[in-house]
């Protein structure tokens, strides 16, 4: 995942949110950027809570935390991780529910959310 301090993980985190935003539109849903407020994610979109993360690699091995999504994991009864990767080529999106999320993370240094293969194998 890039890293949203650099200047280009600030760039490939906002390509990441406006290809959300689209989508989220494109499904019928009215998604607004809350990214600056650190409310723990990174857009409203009908009820879910959605954070977002973006990858320039086409198959991402992790997804990091701070305790800000962390938080909002725990608070959230609809809160979603959305991670757009393959930026830098032809960006794809995968979404986990707040369950799939708890299931799958596990404290290293951060909240860490592991990746499958099979995750990025459509549906």
């Amino acid at each position: 995942m890039e890293n949203k301090n650099s200047q280009s993980g600030n760039n490939a985190e906002s390509k990441a949110i406006d290809f959300v935003i689209k989508h989220e539109k494109d499904v019928g849903r009215n998604p607004k950027n809350v990214s600056k407020t650190r409310c723990g994610c990174d857009i409203l979109s009908n009820s879910r809570k959605i954070e977002v993360k973006g990858a320039s690699s086409s198959a991402p091995p992790f997804a990091l935390f701070n305790q800000y999504n962390f938080k909002a994991l725990q608070k959230e009864s609809n809160f979603w991780l959305y991670i757009v990767y393959n930026l830098k080529d032809k960006p794809k999106l995968l979404t986990f529910s707040k369950n799939e999320i708890l299931k799958r993370s596990r404290f290293t240094y951060a909240w860490e959310i592991p990746l499958r293969k099979a995750d990025f194998i459509k549906k």
